[in-house]
């Protein structure tokens, strides 16, 4: 009787312990997702934004450039480099 009762509490210890590590992981793998999202939209938020800008500052540029301004205030007023401008 000894022999079969520590058998089956040997075979219930190791199924709560396969439980426990099946909820963790699944419990891992949902903040890993959730930490994954949050830094993918934190991301693409930053790169759109600063994407974002770097459009507009060359589209005033080459408003500025074919209305004829001088490139000196077109690169204080943009940020652009006189490369950048030459492109245009």
């Amino acid at each position: 009787d000894y022999m079969t009762l520590a058998y089956n509490l040997s075979l219930a210890a190791e199924k709560a312990a396969k439980k426990a590590a099946k909820k963790a992981a699944k419990k891992a793998r949902e903040e890993g997702i959730a930490i994954g999202e949050e830094r993918g939209i934190s991301i693409g938020r930053n790169e759109g934004i600063s994407l974002g800008a770097q459009q507009a500052k060359l589209e005033t540029a080459k408003i500025l450039k074919s209305a004829g301004v001088e490139i000196n205030l077109i690169i204080n007023s943009t940020g652009l480099s006189p490369e950048e401008i030459e492109k245009l």
